[in-house]
Protein backbone atom coordinates (compact mmCIF):
# COMPACT_ATOMS: atom_id res chain seq x y z
CA UNK A 1 0.00 0.00 0.00
CA UNK A 2 1.12 3.55 -0.75
CA UNK A 3 -0.47 6.90 0.56
CA UNK A 4 -1.74 9.59 -2.07
CA UNK A 5 -1.01 12.83 -1.02
CA UNK A 6 -3.23 15.92 -2.18
CA UNK A 7 -1.46 18.84 -3.37
CA UNK A 8 -3.47 21.97 -1.64
CA UNK A 9 -4.81 24.58 -4.16
CA UNK A 10 -6.90 27.49 -5.02
CA UNK A 11 -9.12 26.74 -7.92
CA UNK A 12 -10.05 30.34 -8.60
CA UNK A 13 -9.25 32.11 -11.63
CA UNK A 14 -7.88 28.70 -13.36
CA UNK A 15 -8.93 27.91 -16.54
CA UNK A 16 -9.07 23.41 -17.10
CA UNK A 17 -9.78 23.25 -20.47
CA UNK A 18 -7.91 21.72 -23.33
CA UNK A 19 -4.18 22.91 -23.48
CA UNK A 20 -1.23 22.30 -25.57
CA UNK A 21 1.81 22.37 -23.66
CA UNK A 22 5.10 21.04 -24.64
CA UNK A 23 8.05 20.40 -22.85
CA UNK A 24 11.70 20.27 -23.13
CA UNK A 25 13.84 18.68 -20.65
CA UNK A 26 17.37 20.05 -21.97
CA UNK A 27 19.10 17.95 -19.56
CA UNK A 28 17.64 14.99 -21.86
CA UNK A 29 17.68 16.81 -25.35
CA UNK A 30 19.88 19.68 -25.66
CA UNK A 31 23.22 18.45 -23.04
CA UNK A 32 24.91 21.42 -22.65
CA UNK A 33 21.39 23.76 -23.17
CA UNK A 34 21.32 27.15 -20.71
CA UNK A 35 18.03 27.97 -19.70
CA UNK A 36 17.80 30.67 -17.08
CA UNK A 37 15.56 34.10 -15.45
CA UNK A 38 14.99 37.22 -14.99
CA UNK A 39 17.83 37.15 -11.81
CA UNK A 40 16.76 40.04 -9.89
CA UNK A 41 14.12 43.07 -10.84
CA UNK A 42 16.91 45.80 -9.04
CA UNK A 43 19.16 43.91 -11.49
CA UNK A 44 16.85 43.65 -14.07
CA UNK A 45 18.95 41.31 -17.11
CA UNK A 46 17.04 38.85 -18.90
CA UNK A 47 19.63 35.94 -19.80
CA UNK A 48 16.32 33.85 -22.13
CA UNK A 49 15.12 35.83 -24.92
CA UNK A 50 13.49 35.28 -28.36
CA UNK A 51 15.25 37.35 -31.71
CA UNK A 52 11.80 38.94 -32.71
CA UNK A 53 14.04 38.90 -36.51
CA UNK A 54 14.80 35.03 -36.75
CA UNK A 55 12.80 33.69 -34.14
CA UNK A 56 15.95 31.61 -32.58
CA UNK A 57 15.81 31.30 -28.87
CA UNK A 58 18.93 32.41 -26.94
CA UNK A 59 20.31 31.49 -23.31
CA UNK A 60 22.65 31.89 -21.64
CA UNK A 61 24.24 30.51 -18.12
CA UNK A 62 27.81 31.44 -16.36
CA UNK A 63 29.79 32.13 -19.30
CA UNK A 64 27.99 29.75 -21.60
CA UNK A 65 25.41 30.64 -24.22
CA UNK A 66 23.21 28.42 -26.45
CA UNK A 67 20.94 29.35 -28.97
CA UNK A 68 17.98 26.86 -30.55
CA UNK A 69 18.43 27.21 -34.32
CA UNK A 70 15.05 27.29 -36.25
CA UNK A 71 15.37 23.99 -37.10
CA UNK A 72 15.64 22.61 -33.31
CA UNK A 73 19.67 22.25 -33.62
CA UNK A 74 21.43 23.95 -30.72
CA UNK A 75 24.41 25.34 -30.51
CA UNK A 76 26.85 26.76 -27.59
CA UNK A 77 29.38 29.23 -27.26
CA UNK A 78 31.87 29.80 -24.60
CA UNK A 79 35.84 31.11 -24.95
CA UNK A 80 37.01 28.34 -27.06
CA UNK A 81 34.56 28.80 -30.11
CA UNK A 82 34.32 32.57 -29.60
CA UNK A 83 38.06 33.26 -29.51
CA UNK A 84 38.23 35.42 -26.43
CA UNK A 85 40.40 34.63 -23.38
CA UNK A 86 38.35 31.74 -20.63
CA UNK A 87 37.06 33.90 -17.79
CA UNK A 88 33.69 33.17 -15.74
CA UNK A 89 32.18 36.75 -15.66
CA UNK A 90 28.67 35.47 -16.48
CA UNK A 91 26.53 36.76 -20.28
CA UNK A 92 23.69 38.54 -18.59
CA UNK A 93 21.42 39.94 -21.10
CA UNK A 94 20.65 39.78 -25.20
CA UNK A 95 19.43 42.59 -28.03
CA UNK A 96 18.68 42.22 -31.37
CA UNK A 97 18.85 43.90 -34.72
CA UNK A 98 18.33 42.91 -38.11
CA UNK A 99 22.03 41.92 -38.86
CA UNK A 100 23.15 40.97 -35.31
CA UNK A 101 22.78 39.86 -32.18
CA UNK A 102 23.87 41.35 -28.76
CA UNK A 103 24.92 40.10 -25.49
CA UNK A 104 25.79 41.98 -22.24
CA UNK A 105 28.52 40.50 -19.64
CA UNK A 106 29.84 41.49 -16.73
CA UNK A 107 33.12 43.57 -16.66
CA UNK A 108 32.79 43.01 -20.34
CA UNK A 109 31.14 45.54 -21.51
CA UNK A 110 29.01 43.68 -24.85
CA UNK A 111 30.12 41.09 -27.71
CA UNK A 112 28.38 41.86 -30.94
CA UNK A 113 27.55 38.50 -33.41
CA UNK A 114 27.77 39.87 -36.95
CA UNK A 115 28.18 37.14 -40.06
CA UNK A 116 29.18 34.03 -37.45
CA UNK A 117 31.89 36.15 -35.98
CA UNK A 118 32.14 37.06 -32.47
CA UNK A 119 33.58 40.67 -31.47
CA UNK A 120 34.09 42.37 -28.03
CA UNK A 121 33.42 46.57 -27.38
CA UNK A 122 33.82 48.30 -23.78
CA UNK A 123 35.62 45.38 -23.06
CA UNK A 124 36.03 47.55 -19.37
CA UNK A 125 32.57 47.90 -18.58
CA UNK A 126 30.80 46.60 -16.09
CA UNK A 127 28.19 45.33 -18.03
CA UNK A 128 24.25 45.27 -16.43
CA UNK A 129 21.99 45.52 -19.50
CA UNK A 130 21.68 45.88 -22.92
CA UNK A 131 18.85 46.60 -24.80
CA UNK A 132 18.18 48.21 -28.70
CA UNK A 133 15.98 50.89 -30.72
CA UNK A 134 16.55 50.27 -34.47
CA UNK A 135 19.80 50.20 -35.28
CA UNK A 136 20.90 51.68 -31.66
CA UNK A 137 21.93 49.72 -28.40
CA UNK A 138 21.49 50.88 -24.92
CA UNK A 139 23.68 49.80 -22.49
CA UNK A 140 23.19 49.72 -18.51
CA UNK A 141 26.55 49.65 -15.99
CA UNK A 142 26.35 49.32 -12.43
CA UNK A 143 28.74 51.47 -12.37
CA UNK A 144 25.98 54.11 -13.21
CA UNK A 145 27.57 54.80 -16.16
CA UNK A 146 25.36 54.43 -18.71
CA UNK A 147 26.11 54.57 -22.84
CA UNK A 148 24.24 54.98 -26.09
CA UNK A 149 25.99 52.60 -28.95
CA UNK A 150 25.23 54.21 -32.21
CA UNK A 151 27.20 54.31 -35.93
CA UNK A 152 28.57 50.53 -35.84
CA UNK A 153 29.63 50.78 -32.20
CA UNK A 154 30.72 54.02 -31.52
CA UNK A 155 29.72 54.48 -28.05
CA UNK A 156 28.24 58.07 -25.85
CA UNK A 157 27.72 58.16 -22.32
CA UNK A 158 24.11 59.47 -21.46
CA UNK A 159 24.31 62.26 -18.80
CA UNK A 160 22.41 61.76 -15.88
CA UNK A 161 21.29 58.53 -16.93
CA UNK A 162 21.52 56.71 -13.02
CA UNK A 163 19.04 53.41 -14.44
CA UNK A 164 19.67 49.83 -13.93
CA UNK A 165 17.73 49.13 -17.38
CA UNK A 166 17.29 51.48 -19.94
CA UNK A 167 14.64 50.76 -23.40
CA UNK A 168 13.85 52.89 -26.18
CA UNK A 169 11.54 53.42 -28.91
CA UNK A 170 11.62 55.93 -31.50
CA UNK A 171 13.44 58.42 -29.55
CA UNK A 172 10.95 57.64 -26.02
CA UNK A 173 13.98 56.48 -23.48
CA UNK A 174 12.58 55.35 -20.23
CA UNK A 175 14.72 53.83 -17.49
CA UNK A 176 14.29 52.73 -13.87
CA UNK A 177 17.03 52.08 -10.54
CA UNK A 178 16.16 48.80 -9.11
CA UNK A 179 12.56 48.10 -9.65
CA UNK A 180 11.11 51.49 -8.38
CA UNK A 181 11.84 55.46 -9.48
CA UNK A 182 10.43 55.13 -12.88
CA UNK A 183 11.96 57.86 -15.43
CA UNK A 184 11.64 59.05 -18.89
CA UNK A 185 15.08 60.67 -20.39
CA UNK A 186 14.32 64.01 -21.75
CA UNK A 187 17.42 64.52 -23.24
CA UNK A 188 20.00 65.93 -20.58
CA UNK A 189 18.46 64.44 -17.55
CA UNK A 190 15.61 62.14 -16.33
CA UNK A 191 12.05 63.15 -15.60
CA UNK A 192 10.77 60.44 -12.49
CA UNK A 193 7.47 59.91 -12.14
CA UNK A 194 5.49 58.53 -9.05
CA UNK A 195 1.95 57.67 -8.17
CA UNK A 196 1.45 60.81 -6.38
CA UNK A 197 2.28 62.83 -9.49
CA UNK A 198 0.57 60.54 -12.55
CA UNK A 199 -1.86 57.67 -12.82
CA UNK A 200 0.94 55.54 -12.50
CA UNK A 201 -0.53 52.48 -10.66
CA UNK A 202 2.69 52.00 -8.29
CA UNK A 203 5.66 52.95 -7.16
CA UNK A 204 7.08 49.29 -8.68
CA UNK A 205 8.37 48.72 -11.83
CA UNK A 206 8.76 45.04 -12.28
CA UNK A 207 9.03 45.04 -16.20
CA UNK A 208 8.56 47.64 -18.76
CA UNK A 209 8.66 47.48 -22.56
CA UNK A 210 6.98 49.15 -25.56
CA UNK A 211 4.22 47.93 -27.46
CA UNK A 212 5.00 46.28 -30.21
CA UNK A 213 2.77 47.67 -32.67
CA UNK A 214 2.99 51.44 -31.35
CA UNK A 215 4.46 53.97 -29.59
CA UNK A 216 2.52 52.89 -25.93
CA UNK A 217 5.08 51.95 -22.87
CA UNK A 218 3.32 49.53 -20.50
CA UNK A 219 4.88 49.10 -16.83
CA UNK A 220 3.74 46.39 -14.68
CA UNK A 221 4.07 46.76 -10.77
CA UNK A 222 2.55 45.43 -7.76
CA UNK A 223 -1.24 46.34 -8.39
CA UNK A 224 -1.32 45.53 -12.52
CA UNK A 225 0.21 47.41 -15.34
CA UNK A 226 0.30 51.38 -16.89
CA UNK A 227 0.01 52.39 -19.66
CA UNK A 228 1.93 55.50 -20.88
CA UNK A 229 1.49 57.11 -24.41
CA UNK A 230 4.64 60.32 -24.76
CA UNK A 231 5.16 62.08 -21.15
CA UNK A 232 1.57 61.09 -19.74
CA UNK A 233 0.21 57.73 -18.48
CA UNK A 234 -3.42 57.15 -19.26
CA UNK A 235 -4.45 53.69 -18.68
CA UNK A 236 -4.20 50.82 -16.58
CA UNK A 237 -4.68 47.53 -16.30
CA UNK A 238 -6.27 46.23 -13.10
CA UNK A 239 -9.20 44.63 -10.72
CA UNK A 240 -11.48 47.90 -11.05
CA UNK A 241 -10.22 48.56 -15.38
CA UNK A 242 -10.17 45.13 -16.45
CA UNK A 243 -12.25 41.87 -15.76
CA UNK A 244 -11.59 38.19 -13.84
CA UNK A 245 -7.83 39.38 -12.55
CA UNK A 246 -6.92 37.97 -9.84
CA UNK A 247 -7.26 40.11 -6.32
CA UNK A 248 -3.37 39.94 -5.90
CA UNK A 249 -2.64 41.67 -9.47
CA UNK A 250 1.49 42.06 -8.96
CA UNK A 251 2.79 41.73 -12.22
CA UNK A 252 6.47 40.72 -12.05
CA UNK A 253 6.79 39.77 -15.99
CA UNK A 254 4.62 40.27 -19.29
CA UNK A 255 4.75 40.05 -22.49
CA UNK A 256 2.55 41.49 -25.55
CA UNK A 257 1.05 40.22 -28.66
CA UNK A 258 0.60 41.52 -31.98
CA UNK A 259 -2.96 41.90 -31.07
CA UNK A 260 -1.94 43.75 -28.24
CA UNK A 261 -2.95 41.36 -26.10
CA UNK A 262 -0.86 40.41 -23.10
CA UNK A 263 0.40 37.28 -21.24
CA UNK A 264 1.64 38.09 -17.72
CA UNK A 265 3.85 36.27 -14.82
CA UNK A 266 1.96 37.31 -11.55
CA UNK A 267 3.63 36.52 -7.96
CA UNK A 268 4.86 38.33 -5.31
CA UNK A 269 8.43 38.11 -6.41
CA UNK A 270 10.53 36.01 -8.33
CA UNK A 271 10.87 33.14 -5.77
CA UNK A 272 6.78 33.46 -4.95
CA UNK A 273 4.74 33.18 -8.57
CA UNK A 274 1.74 31.99 -8.59
CA UNK A 275 0.23 31.22 -12.33
CA UNK A 276 0.99 33.15 -16.22
CA UNK A 277 -2.64 34.93 -17.35
CA UNK A 278 -3.71 36.09 -21.19
CA UNK A 279 -4.84 39.22 -20.84
CA UNK A 280 -7.20 39.99 -24.24
CA UNK A 281 -7.24 43.76 -24.82
CA UNK A 282 -10.52 43.96 -27.16
CA UNK A 283 -12.98 43.19 -23.89
CA UNK A 284 -10.33 43.71 -21.29
CA UNK A 285 -10.72 40.27 -19.52
CA UNK A 286 -8.45 38.32 -18.72
CA UNK A 287 -9.90 35.04 -19.97
CA UNK A 288 -6.84 32.26 -19.77
CA UNK A 289 -4.93 31.45 -16.20
CA UNK A 290 -2.33 28.72 -16.02
CA UNK A 291 -0.63 27.40 -12.50
CA UNK A 292 1.00 23.91 -11.58
CA UNK A 293 -2.53 22.64 -12.06
CA UNK A 294 -3.02 22.74 -15.02
CA UNK A 295 0.13 23.36 -17.30
CA UNK A 296 3.91 21.72 -16.60
CA UNK A 297 5.42 24.71 -15.12
CA UNK A 298 7.26 24.29 -11.27
CA UNK A 299 5.91 27.62 -10.36
CA UNK A 300 8.36 27.07 -7.09
CA UNK A 301 11.31 28.34 -9.90
CA UNK A 302 12.38 31.24 -11.10
CA UNK A 303 10.88 31.89 -14.44
CA UNK A 304 11.01 33.93 -17.32
CA UNK A 305 8.56 34.10 -20.09
CA UNK A 306 8.87 35.13 -23.99
CA UNK A 307 6.75 35.31 -26.81
CA UNK A 308 7.88 33.97 -30.15
CA UNK A 309 6.99 35.46 -33.86
CA UNK A 310 4.60 32.65 -33.90
CA UNK A 311 2.38 33.61 -31.19
CA UNK A 312 3.55 30.25 -28.78
CA UNK A 313 4.22 31.29 -25.33
CA UNK A 314 7.99 30.18 -23.59
CA UNK A 315 8.55 29.59 -19.96
CA UNK A 316 12.19 28.72 -19.33
CA UNK A 317 12.34 27.16 -15.74
CA UNK A 318 16.21 26.67 -15.25
CA UNK A 319 16.57 23.20 -16.98
CA UNK A 320 13.36 22.93 -18.74
CA UNK A 321 11.49 24.90 -21.64
CA UNK A 322 7.39 24.88 -21.49
CA UNK A 323 6.49 25.92 -24.63
CA UNK A 324 2.39 27.08 -25.03
CA UNK A 325 1.32 26.64 -28.58
CA UNK A 326 -1.18 29.56 -29.88
CA UNK A 327 -1.91 28.95 -33.81
CA UNK A 328 1.12 27.24 -34.93
CA UNK A 329 3.82 25.22 -32.85
CA UNK A 330 7.46 24.76 -34.44
CA UNK A 331 7.72 21.79 -36.56
CA UNK A 332 10.70 20.44 -34.51
CA UNK A 333 9.20 20.23 -30.99
CA UNK A 334 6.64 17.38 -31.65
CA UNK A 335 10.27 15.07 -32.62
CA UNK A 336 11.97 16.22 -28.88
CA UNK A 337 8.60 16.78 -26.50
CA UNK A 338 9.14 15.46 -23.48
CA UNK A 339 5.97 15.62 -22.18
CA UNK A 340 2.51 14.62 -22.18
CA UNK A 341 3.17 11.24 -23.40
CA UNK A 342 0.17 9.73 -21.31
CA UNK A 343 -2.91 8.13 -21.83
CA UNK A 344 -4.99 7.89 -19.16
CA UNK A 345 -8.57 6.48 -18.55
CA UNK A 346 -10.20 6.56 -15.42
CA UNK A 347 -13.18 4.63 -14.45
CA UNK A 348 -15.61 3.96 -13.56
CA UNK A 349 -16.83 7.75 -13.39
CA UNK A 350 -19.21 8.36 -11.17
CA UNK A 351 -17.38 6.10 -9.27
CA UNK A 352 -18.52 5.00 -5.65
CA UNK A 353 -15.58 3.00 -3.21
CA UNK A 354 -12.94 2.24 -5.70
CA UNK A 355 -11.38 4.52 -8.67
CA UNK A 356 -9.50 2.78 -11.62
CA UNK A 357 -7.12 4.64 -13.24
CA UNK A 358 -5.27 2.99 -16.09
CA UNK A 359 -2.51 4.66 -17.85
CA UNK A 360 -0.61 3.73 -21.54
CA UNK A 361 3.06 4.99 -21.15
CA UNK A 362 6.31 4.14 -21.45
CA UNK A 363 7.00 6.93 -19.07
CA UNK A 364 7.90 6.30 -14.98
CA UNK A 365 5.14 6.97 -12.53
CA UNK A 366 6.91 9.85 -10.17
CA UNK A 367 4.01 11.23 -8.40
CA UNK A 368 -0.17 11.09 -8.38
CA UNK A 369 -1.82 14.36 -6.80
CA UNK A 370 -5.46 14.38 -5.76
CA UNK A 371 -7.50 17.15 -4.46
CA UNK A 372 -11.24 18.10 -4.33
CA UNK A 373 -13.35 21.16 -5.40
CA UNK A 374 -12.52 23.26 -2.19
CA UNK A 375 -8.65 22.56 -2.07
CA UNK A 376 -8.66 20.53 0.43
CA UNK A 377 -5.82 17.84 1.28
CA UNK A 378 -6.81 14.84 1.24
CA UNK A 379 -4.48 11.43 2.01
CA UNK A 380 -6.17 7.41 0.69
CA UNK A 381 -4.51 4.13 -0.16
CA UNK A 382 -3.59 2.95 -3.76
CA UNK A 383 -2.27 0.25 -5.05
CA UNK A 384 -0.33 -0.26 -8.60
CA UNK A 385 -0.61 -3.12 -10.77
CA UNK A 386 -0.20 -3.79 -14.50
CA UNK A 387 0.06 -0.15 -15.52
CA UNK A 388 -3.28 0.35 -13.40
CA UNK A 389 -3.75 2.73 -10.16
CA UNK A 390 -6.21 1.36 -7.54
CA UNK A 391 -7.64 3.88 -5.32
CA UNK A 392 -9.71 3.10 -2.40
CA UNK A 393 -12.48 5.76 -2.31
CA UNK A 394 -14.09 4.56 0.48
CA UNK A 395 -13.77 7.40 2.98
CA UNK A 396 -14.24 9.93 0.20
CA UNK A 397 -17.26 12.48 0.13
CA UNK A 398 -19.78 13.00 -2.51
CA UNK A 399 -18.91 15.25 -5.16
CA UNK A 400 -16.34 16.41 -7.67
CA UNK A 401 -12.35 15.93 -7.11
CA UNK A 402 -9.47 15.80 -9.74
CA UNK A 403 -6.09 14.21 -10.14
CA UNK A 404 -2.93 14.49 -12.16
CA UNK A 405 0.15 11.78 -13.11
CA UNK A 406 3.23 13.44 -12.62
CA UNK A 407 4.03 16.94 -12.42
CA UNK A 408 3.28 17.60 -16.22
CA UNK A 409 -0.43 15.75 -16.69
CA UNK A 410 -3.33 17.51 -17.37
CA UNK A 411 -6.19 17.33 -14.56
CA UNK A 412 -8.52 14.81 -15.02
CA UNK A 413 -12.28 15.56 -13.28
CA UNK A 414 -14.18 12.66 -11.36
CA UNK A 415 -17.15 12.58 -9.62
CA UNK A 416 -17.75 10.60 -6.35
CA UNK A 417 -21.00 9.37 -5.90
Amino acid sequence: MKTLILILCCLSFIDLSAQNWYTLDVSNYFGSCNCSFTSNPDYPTKRFKINPYTNEVWMAKGAVMSVIRTNGILDTFQSQNMNIPFDTYPFLDFAFTDEAVYVARSYRGYYEYKNNVWTNYLSSCQTNTISEDKDTLFLTSIENLNYKIINDNESQVIENAFARKLISKNGNLWGNVGSSSLSKYSGTAFQYYHPDTSILLSNKSYDFKFSPNNDSFYVAGNLGISVALGNKFIDSICPFSSSNMPSNPSIIEFEIDKNENIWALFGNKLDSLTSIGFYNSSNRTWEQYYDRLNSPIDFSQKLTIELDTLGNLWVAERKKLHILENTEVLSWLSLKESTYDFEINSYPNPFENQLIVSINSNSEIKTIQLIDLKGKEIKTEYTFENNKILINTTDFDKGIYFFKINEFSEMIRVVKI
